[in-house]
């Protein structure tokens, strides 16, 4: 089944990082990034708080974005 075997490889390749990533979040002790950002974007959203939403979507992806390369630190190291 080469076909199939191609889809998946594929998908694979598409999926791997991620995985790793996500997987290493719930390893690594303390991980900053998690469901606390969302659920306060949530609740400015509900509070019609545009600029309370505005610092938690940055804060999520500026402390994800350290996580990551700390995971990328960690793997050269």
């Amino acid at each position: 089944m080469p076909i199939l075997l191609e889809m998946i490889e594929k998908l694979w390749d598409r999926v791997s990082p991620y995985y790793y990533i996500l997987f290493r979040q719930s390893v690594k002790p303390g991980p900053v990034v998690g469901v606390s950002y969302h659920q306060e974007m949530i609740k400015a959203v509900k509070n019609q708080d545009p600029e309370e939403v505005a610092k938690w979507v940055e804060a999520d992806l500026t402390d994800s974005t350290r996580f990551v390369l700390s995971l990328f630190e960690e793997s050269d190291a």
